[in-house]
């Protein structure tokens, strides 16, 4: 939250500060995270690969704008790929992504916020500050999206696709990732264990 309270440059000096202390007490590796901007915004700050820099933190989601959850499957695995060259690439420190999921919509409960409905099925409606409202169109239906014993051999193989693009570019492009996550209540998409059980989760080489 320091990004949006006190700007960039608070946020740096906090990280800078965090970056000293842990190196006086030896060489464990730093994490900081990119604020929801380009990885590489960060280049020529705590720089230098391994513990001698910092890591960069990435979070990659294909599921909270109205344009990408109006992707087809198909789409969404190109888009892995295209937009892996802007934030995968280019860097002058170790990155990771510590967050991604095989969510193509914004179909979980409450994933948006209590009571603000998914863009995918055309139910979003958040306030915003000014006190306007932003809404969203229908994609498509949520009803089954969390039941996974209820999707078509279609949805099962374009995610399984979607998952090993991701994997593909996390294993080949930046330097580890963490799947998010391992269970959820109601969330199948975002339930690894679920998504192993059902076979949807790619064959482990």
């Amino acid at each position: 939250m320091a990004i949006l309270a006190g700007g960039r440059g608070a946020t740096q000096g906090y990280y800078q500060s965090g970056f000293n202390v842990v190196r006086e007490a030896g060489q464990t590796p730093v994490v900081i995270h990119d604020g929801f901007d380009n990885p590489s915004s960060w280049n020529g700050f705590l720089t230098g690969r391994g513990s001698s820099g910092a890591l960069v933190d990435h979070h990659e989601y294909q599921a909270f704008t109205n344009e990408l959850v109006a992707l087809s499957p198909e789409d969404h695995v190109s888009y892995v790929y295209s937009s892996a060259s802007q934030w995968a690439q280019g860097q002058d420190k170790f990155v990771i992504c510590g967050e991604w999921s095989a969510a193509m919509t914004d179909c979980a409960p409450s994933i948006n916020g209590y009571g603000v409905g998914a863009r995918y099925d055309g139910t979003y409606s958040k306030q915003n500050a000014d006190g306007s409202y932003t809404g969203s169109t229908y994609i498509g239906s949520c009803a089954n999206i969390n039941s996974i014993d209820t999707w078509t051999d279609y949805q099962k193989s374009t995610t399984t696709n979607y998952i090993q693009a991701q994997l593909d570019v996390f294993e080949s492009q930046i330097q580890g990732w963490f799947f998010w996550n391992f269970k959820t209540e109601a969330a199948a998409e975002w339930d690894l264990f679920r998504l192993i059980d059902a076979g949807v989760w790619p064959a482990l080489s």
